[in-house]
C-alpha cells in the first residue's frame, strides 16, 4: 500500500478551514439569537421564518468552506 505524507501546507490549509467554519457557525449563533428575540418580541412570522431559512443555509454552507 501506497503511505501518503501530508505537508505542513496541507496542514495550515486544514488549519484555517476549521477557523473558517468556526467563524461562520459563530456568526450563525448571533443570528439565532437575534432571531430568539424576534419571537420573544412577537414580530411577524413570516419574518422569523425567513431569519430561520438564512441561519439553515448558513449552517449548511459551513460545511464547504
Amino acid at each position: 500500500m501506497k503511505k501518503t505524507i501530508r505537508s505542513a501546507k496541507h496542514h495550515d490549509d486544514a488549519s484555517g478551514n476549521r477557523a473558517q467554519i468556526a467563524h461562520r457557525i459563530a456568526r450563525a449563533a448571533g443570528h439565532l439569537q437575534a432571531i430568539e428575540k424576534m419571537v420573544q418580541e412577537q414580530r411577524d412570522c413570516s419574518d422569523v421564518l425567513i431569519q430561520l431559512s438564512a441561519v439553515r443555509a448558513a449552517i449548511n454552507n459551513a460545511a464547504w468552506c
